[in-house]
């Protein structure tokens, strides 16, 4: 069983069980931020989304269409769509919760990892939630780059430093 979360506009997130496999398809689209990949089933849900130019697909996925893939990427990052989306996380039990905890950041905001760890009842948990932020595989919808150090500054962030102020910026402007 694979748990699913559903991302609304309003970043409100269920978690639910779905059995079975689906096809997965992925793809390469542009992006406000360079280009994206995007993983996802039959169903539209999407399973991942990395930015970059190089990225290697699972053994298992099975088809390529840069098509959809564009069109999901519009979708995405189109200021006036307000589609929910089925996103399909596969984690522990804490990074799910971390996961949670990020989609429960507002737009155009940024917490620290120790507020975010003090939010989910663990302020000593702080690396391990560092970690948590860090494994997610689902870039832009669930917003990791809202989360900064302590000190202010941005802290890391897998896509790049550069693209993670870029899109803090993009949020703050479109609010």
């Amino acid at each position: 069983m694979i748990p699913l979360a559903t991302y609304t506009a309003t970043n409100t997130v269920q978690m639910i069980e779905k059995n079975g496999a689906d096809s997965v398809t992925y793809g390469c689209a542009n992006s406000p931020f360079g280009m994206v990949w995007l993983v996802w089933t039959s169903e539209n849900s999407i399973s991942e989304m990395f930015f970059g130019e190089h990225w290697t697909p699972k053994p298992h996925y099975e088809d390529r269409n840069d098509v959809i893939a564009q069109k999901l990427s519009n979708q995405i990052f189109s200021p006036s769509e307000n589609k929910p989306w089925n996103l399909q996380v596969n984690g522990t039990s804490f990074q799910c919760d971390v996961w949670r905890a990020l989609l429960q950041i507002p737009y155009g905001s940024t917490v620290t990892y120790s507020e975010l760890a003090k939010n989910l009842g663990r302020p000593k948990a702080v690396r391990a939630l560092a970690n948590a932020v860090g494994a997610n595989s689902i870039a832009w919808l669930i917003p990791c780059h809202r989360v900064t150090r302590s000190d202010g500054s941005l802290g890391g962030y897998r896509w790049g430093m550069a693209r993670k102020q870029a899109m803090l910026a993009w949020e703050k402007n479109a609010v």
